[in-house]
């Protein structure tokens, strides 16, 4: 039911006029009955990858028209329900959509579609390439599926929610199976530090990364004591390395 009370003289068109995002409704049908005047102004050069010439003409069409937007939890849609997902449309944006069902006189029920941060796959690369400019310790490709990291000076909140996206880019991209975090740089490491560290960790370990961590000071250690169970440590990069390497049955001889 909420809390407070509106003002009678505030609609709900009026509220929906003017939140600033991408906002589509559908009847009962699944058919497009509304859209605002962003959803106009952004999606204008989008239709026509759908054969349609004006947003105008999406007006009417069923949702099924557009069925080649690809959804990257395809098991979260339910129209029924709702569902929040990230979604590319045509190959060429991406957007987070969110759908939710309204009830309405008749039990008949109506869609409310937002979409938010719908961005070109051009812009979105764009941005990632400045992330990847700003994160001032680049990345060091040791092996096939090896990479190292290094961490250096003070992880802000701002600084850690730039290095997550930014190693989670990485790890992706060059298909990393090892990720080696050099933290012996770290000028201060206090309990936010080892919880930015871990969530990153935990972020990695659920696409299938092995995140080990190289350096760990005495402090460090001692802050992450809650988490550092979990972690996989190793004094040195080469420490590491051999370690990786044994797994996988590589023997080195002579002077290693």
């Amino acid at each position: 039911m909420g809390i407070g009370r509106l003002p009678d003289q505030l609609s709900a068109l009026t509220v929906l006029k003017h939140i600033k995002e991408t906002i589509i409704i559908l009847d009962d049908s699944q058919n497009i009955i509304w859209m605002n005047d962003i959803a106009c102004n952004t999606l204008d050069s989008m239709l026509q990858l759908y054969g349609l010439n004006s947003v105008e003409e999406a007006v009417g069409k069923s949702i099924d028209h557009f069925r080649s937007i690809k959804d990257h939890n395809p098991h979260a849609i339910d129209f029924q329900s709702g569902f929040r997902s990230r979604v590319t449309i045509q190959d060429r944006y991406t957007a987070e959509a969110i759908i939710s069902p309204v009830p309405v006189p008749d039990n008949k029920v109506l869609y409310i579609i937002i979409l938010v941060d719908v961005t070109s796959h051009a812009q979105e690369e764009e941005e990632r390439s400045e992330l990847l400019a700003s994160l001032t310790t680049p990345h060091l490709k040791i092996w096939d599926g090896i990479l190292a990291i290094p961490i250096t000076g003070l992880l802000t909140d701002e600084r850690a929610e730039k290095l997550k996206e930014v190693v989670l880019y990485i790890a992706l991209k060059e298909k990393a199976d090892y990720l080696l975090f050099n933290v012996s740089a770290l000028s201060k490491t206090d309990d936010r530090t080892s919880f930015y560290l871990t969530q990153i960790s935990d972020a990695l370990r659920l696409m299938g990364v092995n995140v080990y961590f190289v350096g760990v000071s005495p402090q460090l250690a001692m802050n992450a004591s809650a988490s550092i169970a979990e972690w996989r440590t190793f004094q040195t990069a080469k420490d590491a390395l051999l370690y990786i390497m044994d797994l996988h049955g590589v023997k080195i001889t002579g002077n290693a």
